[in-house]
């Protein structure tokens, strides 16, 4: 207990410390600490799979941290002003497009909570960098590439792999929003990461992996309003508060004349969509043939929470809209 408190502390300090600091060699160290601080979380189950991941995460933050350490020397070497580099070491780091292959692999043999650290905090510091060092051009090439690939996961059946190429796609909208307003963007990482979790602590109660595990396992019909309307956030459907999030990127990209983007955005999240809708229909609508085989299952407080939240953005989604 004392070590996993020992650890949090410590990753959170190595994500001040790199957000914080007015130097690439600070920004290099707080990644290193923030590297060596994640290892042993991901690794606490103790398993073959869990040695596996950490065992592959630690090579690719190792090799993305050295590219970054001889690119500096390089740069200071020669004082060189172009930082196109730094960008493609972050999107190395976080698993953004065309550098996922690693993030898909990894997440496949994560349990639900660190996958969960993996698709949320472990992405603000890259992000945050690569804000510092936004080169345009290549920013676009990346939100696109985000887009498509994330297309990807509409024949998966792990949702694992579905949640991990959302989070490639909200990658693109998180980048894009970075473009335009950067308060927003830490908005939009908040509710997504509260989304995200709330989804997360259902699916880890039932240790459900698979599309069919929904069916399989689910049969009350609370837990599937709960999974129901904590999906529909997901897929940003009104009134709920994911939908807040991506009108809120959509209007600031028109304002800034970004229409082709935006159009593409929409039209690869709207396809997307089919597949939270297959979840929707495997827990909500085809479990209802299992009901009489199964025992009503107590219903834990946290459940309440997730509901709650979902009711309020409901509720306070308009209010939201007065300060776009």
């Amino acid at each position: 207990m004392y070590m996993n408190i020992f650890l949090m502390s410590s990753l959170i300090f190595s994500t001040l410390i790199s957000i914080s600091s007015n130097t690439w060699f600070g920004i290099w160290m707080g990644l290193e600490i923030n590297l060596m601080s994640f290892i042993p979380i991901m690794n606490s189950n103790n398993n073959m799979y869990s040695s596996e991941s950490s065992m592959k995460y630690f090579f690719i933050q190792a090799l993305s941290s050295m590219i970054l350490f001889f690119s500096l020397i390089y740069f200071y070497l020669t004082k060189s002003k172009t930082l196109i580099m730094f960008n493609i070491i972050m999107m190395m780091k976080m698993g953004s497009a065309p550098f996922h292959f690693w993030f898909i692999e990894i997440m496949n043999k994560l349990n639900w909570y660190n996958s969960f650290m993996l698709m949320s905090w472990q992405k603000l510091i890259p992000m945050i960098i690569i804000n510092y060092s936004m080169n345009f051009y290549l920013i676009m090439f990346i939100i696109y590439l985000n887009m498509l690939i994330s297309l990807i996961k509409i024949n998966q059946n792990k949702i694992q792999k579905i949640f991990s190429y959302s989070s490639i796609n909200n990658m693109g909208w998180m980048m894009s929003l970075m473009l335009v307003n950067k308060t927003l963007w830490m908005m939009f990482i908040t509710i997504y990461s509260t989304i995200l979790f709330n989804l997360i602590y259902l699916l880890n109660m039932y240790k459900i992996f698979m599309m069919n595990h929904l069916f399989m396992k689910m049969n009350f019909n609370l837990f599937n309003l709960f999974l129901f309307s904590n999906f529909i956030s997901m897929m940003s459907i009104p009134p709920f508060i994911g939908f807040l999030t991506k009108w809120m990127t959509i209007q600031n990209l028109i304002f800034n004349n970004y229409y082709l983007i935006t159009i593409t955005m929409m039209m690869m999240t709207s396809i997307m969509s089919y597949m939270y809708i297959k979840m929707i229909l495997n827990s909500f609508l085809l479990n209802s043939l299992k009901n009489n085989f199964y025992k009503m299952i107590i219903i834990p407080k946290l459940f309440h929470f997730n509901n709650f939240f979902n009711l309020i953005s409901m509720i306070m989604s308009p209010y939201f809209f007065m300060f776009l």
